[in-house]
């Protein structure tokens, strides 16, 4: 748990980064930013707590991913904790079935279903019971707001996602859209219904942080199995130079 000041309200907010609350607690939280980013109000007191904290509005989004990179650059302690709360869309969707997606289109002449599992479209009456299988909806059209709704909410599925969340996975299917057609898709901020026109620079600043510190302990990783695969191959020649020289003196 760390606590930090917001940018764009210094003397009246600090935000609180802790461990979600447990379900039975969650209804407290409306749908937020995210599940373990939380406001409060300071009263001009510093990092004071006078008030109950809350969920991250909509409306702070940006003010509070702002914050928190700034605040990340200055305290490196705090960054393990955030790098582990922070979303991975690329373990929800691959460029596989957003390449799938993309092309699932509504037929007004029949109705098809589709296996988002397998990559397949049928029109068989059969796939109608079988919940391997969904309808393809009215509103499936190619388009990348669609493919966020086919993965993640069909059939007739609610969206409890955090706002942090669907923003990620969001600019995941868009990065995946440019790299496999001329997919642009809306904003950020139109996609969240932000009035904040400067979102997506918050975001990519907080997003390109984290996944520098994600890459920094990859790369941590990879050089420690090296250095101990060295030095475990230089242990075992040690050995086996010593074997052979007690075998010669043995033979001698």
């Amino acid at each position: 748990m760390f606590r930090f000041v917001s940018l764009e309200h210094p003397d009246t907010t600090a935000y609180l980064v802790q461990k979600a609350p447990d379900f039975s607690t969650r209804n407290r939280y409306a749908i937020g930013v995210a599940e373990w980013a939380f406001q409060y109000d300071t009263y001009g007191d510093g990092l004071i707590q006078h008030a109950c904290e809350i969920g991250v509005p909509l409306e702070r989004m940006g003010d509070f991913l702002a914050s928190l990179t700034t605040h990340l650059l200055s305290v490196p302690h705090d960054v393990e904790e955030t790098v582990k709360y922070w979303p991975t869309p690329e373990l929800s969707i691959s460029y596989h079935e957003v390449r799938f997606l993309l092309n699932l289109h509504y037929d007004l002449d029949k109705t098809r279903y589709f296996n988002l599992d397998e990559g397949k479209v049928s029109s068989s009456e059969s796939k109608r019971h079988d919940k391997r299988w969904a309808v393809v909806p009215e509103w499936a059209n190619g388009t990348l707001g669609t493919v966020y709704g086919l993965k993640f909410c069909c059939p007739a599925k609610m969206d409890w996602r955090d706002l942090l969340t669907r923003a990620l996975l969001y600019k995941f299917i868009k990065e995946a859209g440019r790299k496999l057609g001329d997919y642009w898709g809306e904003t950020v901020e139109d996609w969240l219904k932000s009035k904040d026109r400067h979102l997506s620079s918050a975001l990519f600043a907080a997003d390109q942080f984290i996944q520098s510190a994600r890459n920094k302990e990859m790369a941590e990783r990879s050089l420690a199995g090296y250095l101990s695969n060295k030095a475990n191959e230089k242990t075992q020649a040690a050995a086996k130079a010593a074997e052979e020289r007690e075998y010669e003196e043995a033979t001698a």
